[in-house]
């Protein structure tokens, strides 16, 4: 954190760094109601553990139920029940039948808070519900014209809202890697460059 703000020095404002790197570290972790120690001797940040939500609020269905069939498939073009329709044909340079991939951005778990975990709202599939603002611990997200925003300084990344949403639309996914890529890319080169204009 302190080479990223003596660097920011140098490429930017003045008015937008730090002269304390130790200060950015307390405005880091600040929405979270720490310390920046406090936050190291507790190791990662989390929403409270939850289980059982069906037993208060039913579950996240029309009927508010366990659906054996699915009610909505009509929405989403599915058949109602799963049924199975024989084998695939066999592929004689893949003989077999379980197989699984990871998209090539895949993260895994213990690195999810880089970039994986910061929500965003897919505005298109969201409805305005509002079931991610009641479910939100640290009441960052809000309505703003039927659609909900969630406020990235007052957000702890603990995945609650992603977890509620009944229509997907809170998304904390490899779908903005590629273009999170491009950005570090682009930022990674602007700093080389001023870098050379100083020496």
């Amino acid at each position: 954190m302190k080479i990223m703000n003596e660097l920011g020095k140098r490429v930017s404002p003045s008015e937008h760094r730090y002269d304390d790197h130790e200060l950015f570290l307390e405005d880091v972790v600040r929405p979270a109601g720490l310390t920046y120690r406090q936050f190291v001797e507790k190791g990662c940040l989390k929403g409270p553990e939850r289980f059982r939500l069906f037993e208060k609020k039913g579950f996240r269905t029309p009927s508010g139920k366990v659906e054996l069939k699915l009610i909505t498939s009509e929405k989403f073009k599915l058949k109602p029940l799963s049924a199975f329709e024989g084998f695939p044909e066999e592929d004689p340079d893949s003989p077999l039948l379980l197989r699984s991939a990871k998209n090539r951005y895949y993260l895994l778990s213990s690195y999810r808070w880089e970039v994986c975990n910061v929500p965003w709202i897919k505005e298109e599939s969201c409805t305005g519900c509002g079931v991610c603002i009641e479910e939100c611990p640290a009441g960052a997200i809000a309505m703003e014209d039927e659609k909900t925003r969630i406020d990235m300084a007052e957000c702890i990344r603990c995945g609650t809202c992603h977890d509620a949403c009944p229509e997907g639309a809170v998304r904390h996914d490899s779908e903005t890697i590629p273009l999170a890529e491009a950005s570090n890319v682009a930022y990674a080169r602007f700093c080389m460059e001023a870098l050379q204009k100083v020496e």
